[in-house]
């Protein structure tokens, strides 16, 4: 239990504590909103929070810090501000954190309800005066003035969907060409097929090795045949014991000749060839590179 109760407490201390090269600053703009806001009102919005209003009870009942097993069972934010007990403080009965700044001063930090969070982000992120600041710079403004459990990571997704921090970089990788989505609701909607071969005749006359993947299902066979002809791929295996599908995608570029030349519908059945920048990204792709390893290193090759 107390290993416990120390892992826990390095985490969070090393979590919630702003690291040195960030430098504490005062925000008049952060005074000004908490000078707007009556000790009443924060006290609502407090009591108001799932989170917090927990730890404001427990401090209002108790200077003593509730024991592990108390709180165990409770969120991760409420065991964040539970291993910062002696930090918090209630007065007035709103609830603040006393922090030490790396410049050794103190400071009061409101503990912010989630219903304040996102105008405090615009208020010091946003900045219609000096800017949009990053990350850092943005974290400083927060620190100076206001805390909350996991306010580090909001801060950071924050930072992250904001056009104009994303702006400022340079493209991290060159961009790719859109991929296509095939969107299927039922098996045998839309089966992909390629063919191995020609390879080293078996005793049987077989020099192919079909592969059929269910686009739906992710249903893959692999069979040998003897010859490329529509009517051995319709016929033989996989359509004959599973039915004819309604849209047939074929990559090996012979097949997709005998497609056109033999009628490989049946019904409503559609033939459409892979285009070249997504046969890379055929299902049925896979299933040929696992098997041609074996084939490529059979002893009787």
């Amino acid at each position: 239990m107390i290993r416990v109760q120390l892992v826990i407490s390095k985490i969070e201390q090393a979590e919630d504590r702003p690291s040195e090269e960030i430098e504490s600053e005062n925000s008049e703009q952060s005074n000004q909103w908490v000078q707007s806001k009556n000790t009443n009102k924060i006290t609502e919005a407090q009591q108001n929070d799932e989170v917090i209003k927990l730890i404001w009870k427990m401090k209002s009942e108790s200077n003593e810090k509730p024991k592990w097993e108390e709180i165990s069972v409770q969120s991760k934010e409420l065991k964040t501000y539970w291993s910062q007990w002696d930090q918090l403080k209630l007065i007035d009965n709103v609830l603040y954190r006393e922090w030490i700044s790396n410049i050794n001063s103190e400071m009061k930090q409101l503990i912010l309800p989630s219903c304040w969070r996102e105008d405090i982000l615009k208020m010091l992120h946003d900045d219609p005066v000096g800017g949009i600041f990053g990350f850092h710079r943005t974290l400083s403004r927060v620190s100076s003035r206001f805390y909350w459990a996991g306010y580090k990571e909001n801060i950071e997704q924050w930072c992250k969907r904001c056009e104009i921090c994303n702006s400022r970089k340079g493209p991290q990788k060159r961009p790719r060409g859109a991929m296509k989505e095939f969107l299927v609701g039922a098996p045998l909607e839309r089966v992909a097929l390629d063919i191995l071969g020609p390879l080293p005749i078996t005793t049987s006359g077989k020099k192919f090795i079909l592969v059929l993947t269910d686009y739906f299902s992710r249903w893959a066979e692999a069979y040998p045949i003897p010859n490329q002809e529509a009517e051995t791929i319709c016929v033989d295996e996989f359509i004959c014991r599973f039915d004819v599908p309604r849209q047939t995608e074929a990559i090996y570029r012979q097949l997709q000749q005998v497609s056109s030349k033999d009628d490989l519908s049946a019904g409503d059945l559609d033939d459409t060839a892979a285009e070249p920048e997504i046969e890379k990204a055929n299902i049925t792709r896979t299933s040929t590179r696992d098997i041609k390893p074996p084939i490529r290193y059979s002893p009787s090759n």
